[in-house]
């Protein structure tokens, strides 16, 4: 529901531009969501035999390690939209789509964390707590829908995701960590601490990236299509040496080889 407000309050106040530009950098958020959950689903049925045989700490460190892998997917896309994306869209939907590409950032933008916690969903599920969820999820529709009138009517599509961000940014994040913390038994701070290793690893290539962006055409498809290469291989380089932990690198590198590994990860 939260995700189609937007679309009928431009419907009913900005017309049929505004709703083709907001669609357009909605669908790049909708990707975006579906390649964190399409990781955490694989971990489901998981997550309720460990609730039901009470192994918390196996629990714990399975969200942790999801978590971990989440944000690495998620921030591959979320810089390399914020670098490129204006460029994609020219190339992908032509001129004209400058806004789809703030409506993409703003929509994406207060998720970004949330994304990478999204096995709570199942946890849960697992604990019968998930009703409230439920109701919070339609409370912040509400919450988005009084905010996005305003906004919708004097910035039109950009005030309508601005509305969805200051919604989901306010109430569903603070809410998510708050009811983890109470109605589980799951340990924020060692998901916290996994996630901060991958942010402050990345920092510094995406700066160079970004930097180097500014002094490329990368209107022009060759140079477009080197600043993704380059991009991909220092973003994954500083999480292989920055992030992961030794034994974590031996595991990945034993995987790539074909090397048994029996130490256990």
């Amino acid at each position: 529901m939260n995700w189609q407000i937007d679309k009928w309050l431009l419907a009913r106040y900005a017309g049929s531009l505004a709703i083709t530009v907001y669609t357009l950098g909605s669908q790049i958020n909708t990707i975006f969501i579906k390649c964190s959950t399409a990781i955490s689903e694989m971990f489901a049925a998981k997550v309720h035999v460990l609730i039901e045989n009470n192994r918390d700490e196996e629990l714990n460190s399975l969200f942790a390690k999801v978590g971990r892998v989440q944000i690495i997917v998620i921030l591959y896309i979320y810089y390399g939209f914020i670098i490129f994306g204006m460029a994609f869209l020219r190339f992908w939907a032509g001129e004209g789509y400058n806004n789809s590409y703030w409506v993409a950032v703003l929509l994406m933008t207060p998720i970004v964390i949330l994304l990478s916690q999204n096995l709570n969903i199942e946890i849960f599920r697992a604990y019968e707590k998930h009703r409230i969820q439920a109701v919070v999820n339609f409370g912040i529709g509400i919450l988005n829908f009084i905010i996005s009138i305003p906004l919708c009517k004097k910035y039109g599509e950009l005030g309508c995701a601005l509305g969805t961000m200051i919604s989901m940014g306010l109430v569903y994040y603070p809410f998510t960590n708050f009811y983890i913390k109470r109605h589980t038994k799951i340990n924020l701070k060692q998901f916290y601490t996994g996630i901060l290793r991958v942010f402050v690893a990345t920092i510094v290539p995406v700066g160079i990236i970004w930097g180097v962006r500014h002094m490329i055409d990368i209107y022009r498809w060759e140079y477009f299509m080197s600043g993704l290469v380059v991009y991909s291989l220092l973003y994954f380089a500083s999480i292989y040496f920055g992030a992961l932990k030794s034994v974590e690198r031996e595991y990945l590198k034993r995987k790539l080889t074909g090397v048994r590994y029996d130490k256990k990860y």
